[in-house]
């Protein structure tokens, strides 16, 4: 029957059409049924997850039936175009059909072999570049990176690795227990090769990528390290690799230091545990918080809000605004399992994003923390993540947010109280790293 549908459907797409069908071919409509599969896979998406995968916002489950209804209209539209539509909705397939038509005659007539998918995928980024530079389609690999961000767990080494200039790729940190600390690769190790394939030309994110992989699977590095007469071949099998958020370390007998690199699952829950982790540690609850969100792009818009309640007892966290309703909402600070005992320095700078900057704006505008460092990023929008059937994704701002006193995040992002100079280099010990040591002496300042 489904078939069925499908001639008909044919019929009725090329009725009164100069073009002949077998000279046209039916690669124009396998992109009609294309369009029809990512509408239909869309519902398909909320059914199955329950609302939307997202990066920076969270949907109520009410809305669920309006966009599985969403898709299966649009999917029915496509295969069933001679049933009514609204003039807009008629408009949109009329310039849909034109594009097909034109995707068609090139692969028909251009002088070289061109690939279907790449075409595609060039024209959806192609429709993304008239919007915001946030709103972005992903790659298969590309979208699968994002969803192992946010969630803290992927296929990996468990190494972290920095581009240092002359020196190339260092291995910066090895996790314990991990397949690179079982392999005896140590921090300072120099990375030349990624089977056998040279690593000097590579972005940093084309070397994550090849670094990660299925579990299970093997990969070949080539390292270099002090001491060595030369290069070593070093064997490894990838295994799951859970990435925490948070690192933190007590400074003093009051003041503790907690990193967020990112805003992922778990993460509000990690920020807790530490914390509680440094006060057994110390013997007494700390007095004093070091929060250092430098480099912390953003992620779940939800982790962000709840790491902001943690120092929060009441008012507003953040509001967002969209012109659809489901999308504007305003989170409230509560006044359970609050840290209000402890006085906050927050650590910013040029790459602290999204929902670091939605912690770092609301402690500030209710004085509840001093911030040192540099003007943030600047990204006041939220964005959403939609997987499509082959694997790929969609990224799209669906809200801007703003800060508890009702300003939204100005370009030049959030100014901190202090202004820091840049360190000389990063990842210094905590000791000599002058920003920490400034937001230490700050917090001394005020009697600890």
């Amino acid at each position: 029957m489904a078939q069925d549908a499908m001639d008909c459907a044919r019929e009725d797409w090329f009725s009164g059409d100069s073009v002949n069908f077998d000279e046209f071919s039916f690669k124009a409509f396998k992109l009609h049924g294309f369009l029809s599969k990512v509408a239909l896979g869309y519902g398909k998406l909320c059914l199955e997850t329950k609302g939307f995968c997202r990066t920076d916002m969270r949907f109520k489950r009410s809305r669920l039936h309006r966009w599985v209804l969403a898709g299966c209209l649009l999917g029915g539209a496509w295969l069933f175009p001679w049933q009514v539509v609204a003039d807009p909705v008629e408009q949109t397939y009329k310039k849909l059909r034109i594009f097909a038509h034109v995707l068609s005659f090139i692969q028909n007539n251009y002088v070289t072999e061109v690939d279907e998918n790449v075409l595609v995928h060039d024209a959806i980024k192609g429709m993304l570049r008239s919007l915001d530079a946030h709103t972005v389609y992903m790659t298969p690999a590309e979208y699968q990176k994002t969803q192992e961000d946010t969630s803290g767990a992927y296929g990996g080494l468990g190494i972290v690795i920095f581009n240092e200039g002359d020196k190339g790729y260092v291995i910066r940190k090895v996790n314990a227990d991990s397949p690179a600390a079982h392999a005896g690769l140590l921090m300072g190790d120099q990375l030349l090769a990624v089977d056998n394939e040279p690593v000097e030309k590579l972005s940093l994110s084309q070397l994550a990528n090849k670094i990660r992989g299925l579990p299970g699977t093997k990969l070949l590095l080539k390292v270099m390290r002090d001491g060595w007469s030369g290069p070593r071949d070093i064997p490894l099998i990838r295994k799951r690799v859970v990435m925490k958020s948070v690192t933190y370390k007590l400074l003093n007998r009051k003041v503790g230091y907690l990193a967020i690199r990112s805003f992922q699952e778990n993460t509000e829950v990690e920020t807790q545990e530490a914390i509680k982790a440094m006060a057994e540690k110390n013997g007494e609850a700390l007095k004093g918080l070091v929060l250092d969100l430098r480099n912390n792009p953003g992620g779940l818009f939800d982790e962000g809000v709840s790491v902001a309640d943690r120092f929060l007892a009441k008012g507003k966290i953040v509001t967002t605004e969209s012109r659809h309703a489901r999308h504007r909402e305003v989170q409230m600070a509560s006044a359970d399992d609050t840290n209000t005992e402890i006085q906050l320095a927050v650590l910013v700078n040029r790459h602290t994003a999204s929902s670091s900057e939605i912690v770092a704006g609301a402690l500030k505008a209710h004085d509840r923390a001093f911030l040192l460092g540099e003007p943030t990023y600047g990204k006041g929008s939220v964005q959403t993540l939609i997987g499509l059937e082959d694997g790929s994704g969609l990224k799209i701002t669906v809200a801007s947010y703003n800060t508890p006193d009702g300003q939204p995040i100005p370009a030049e992002g959030i100014v901190p109280h202090a202004i820091l100079e840049p360190p000389e280099r990063d990842n210094m010990a905590l000791d000599q790293d002058p920003w920490v040591q400034a937001a230490l002496t700050h917090l001394k300042s005020q009697g600890l």
